[in-house]
C-alpha cells in the first residue's frame, strides 16, 4: 500500500503523458498496480522499485497506443482537444499567453505523434517525466548511449520540424499580409 501512495501520482502522469486523456490514465495506471503487484516477486532490485513500475508503464501504455492506432479510434484532433483541457486560463490577462502555450502544446504533440516510437518514449521520459538517461535506459531495455543518441535524434527531427512550421507560418502570415494589402 506505501508502494501505491508514494508512486501513484507519478505513474497517472507517465500514462496521462502518452495517452493524453486523464480517464484514459487512471484506469491504465491501475492496470499497472495490478501487474505491480502480481509480478513483485520477479522483481530484481538491479534498478530502483520506481524504474520497475515506470518500465511496467512505460510498456503498458505503448500497448495502449498500438491497440489505438490499430483501431485508428484516435486522432490528432482528438489529442489537440484533449491537451487543450489540460490547461487552465486563470484570467483574462493570462488569456493570450494561456492560447499560445495551448497552441504550442498542440503543435508539439503533433510533432511528438510523428517521431518513431523508441524516439518518443526516450523524449517523453527524460523531457516530461525528468528521468536521468540511465533510468530511461532501464524503463526501455537500452543501453545509456543508445538513450543519448535516441534523445539526439528525436531533439534534433523536433527542432527541424518545429523550424520548419514557424518558418511556414511566418511564411503565409506574410504572403497573407501582402494579399490584403492588394
Amino acid at each position: 500500500m506505501i508502494l501505491l501512495e508514494k508512486t501513484k501520482d507519478q505513474v497517472v502522469n507517465l500514462c496521462y503523458r502518452f495517452l493524453l486523456n486523464r480517464e484514459d490514465a487512471l484506469d491504465l495506471s491501475q492496470e499497472v498496480y495490478i501487474e505491480v503487484f502480481q509480478s513483485i516477486a520477479q522483481f530484481k532490485a538491479k534498478a530502483k522499485l520506481r524504474t520497475w513500475i515506470y518500465q511496467i508503464a512505460t510498456r503498458k501504455c505503448l500497448d495502449e497506443l498500438r491497440r489505438r492506432k490499430r483501431k485508428k479510434r484516435i486522432t490528432i484532433f482528438e489529442k489537440t482537444r484533449q491537451a487543450d483541457q489540460t490547461l487552465e486560463i486563470k484570467s483574462s490577462v493570462d488569456l493570450e499567453t494561456s492560447l499560445e502555450k495551448k497552441e504550442q502544446l498542440a503543435i508539439l504533440i503533433k510533432m511528438l505523434d510523428k517521431l518513431p516510437e523508441n524516439q518518443k518514449v526516450a523524449f517523453i521520459l527524460s523531457n516530461f517525466e525528468v528521468l536521468d538517461n540511465e533510468e530511461v535506459a532501464i524503463i526501455m531495455n537500452l543501453s545509456k548511449q543508445a538513450v543519448e543518441s535516441l534523445l539526439y535524434r528525436a531533439r534534433k527531427k523536433l527542432k527541424s520540424w518545429l523550424a520548419d512550421f514557424y518558418a511556414r507560418d511566418d511564411h503565409s502570415s506574410t504572403s497573407h499580409c501582402k494579399n490584403t494589402e492588394s
